[in-house]
């Protein structure tokens, strides 16, 4: 879990359940590929309900039954953390990649392997980090819910960002 994540404060119990009454249940619930943005403004709550969302049982049973079934990935972007790894483009790859072998275990030796020939894993690039991740969402069989937050404290160039996120998005599994 990110320190950002972290130190969102967990909401009372049924606090957020709201969300699951809205159009966000209805796209959960169609869930063709595509974003669902959630706007609003500066300490109105849009972290505390990502963190709902990404912990909340009864968000995961708005999904539609797949086969494979269902990973969620989250990152929570943070404006406090300017210059570091957690608050960048490549971050974000880093933290879903991970999240996404640690929930797919059987897929690490076999990715690895190919990949130690050709770098190590602390020293891959954004190029390199983005080829993985394209490579893992071509043989995963189950379907990927993916939750940033905090797109707003980007503090690089939002447009690659946003571009970064529109190649994952044409992922079908995505």
């Amino acid at each position: 879990m990110s320190e950002r994540k972290r130190r969102i404060i967990t909401p009372d119990e049924s606090t957020c359940d709201w969300i699951l009454t809205t159009t966000f249940a209805d796209w959960l619930r169609q869930r063709s590929p595509g974003m669902f943005w959630i706007c609003g403004k500066p300490g109105s709550g849009k972290s505390t309900m990502m963190k709902f969302i990404s912990q909340n049982a009864d968000v995961r049973d708005c999904l539609p039954p797949r086969l494979g079934g269902w990973l969620l990935l989250d990152f929570f972007f943070d404006f406090r953390q300017t210059n570091e790894i957690g608050n960048s483009a490549e971050g974000l790859m880093r933290s879903l990649l991970h999240q996404l072998l640690e929930g797919l275990p059987e897929l690490q030796s076999e990715l690895f392997a190919d990949l130690r020939s050709q770098v190590e894993f602390p020293h891959l690039v954004q190029s390199d980090l983005r080829h993985l991740f394209k490579q893992v969402l071509q043989v995963v069989s189950s379907n990927i819910l993916v939750l940033v937050d905090g797109i707003d404290e980007f503090p690089g160039n939002l447009r690659r960002l946003m571009e970064l996120l529109m190649v994952l998005e044409r992922f079908s599994n995505l």
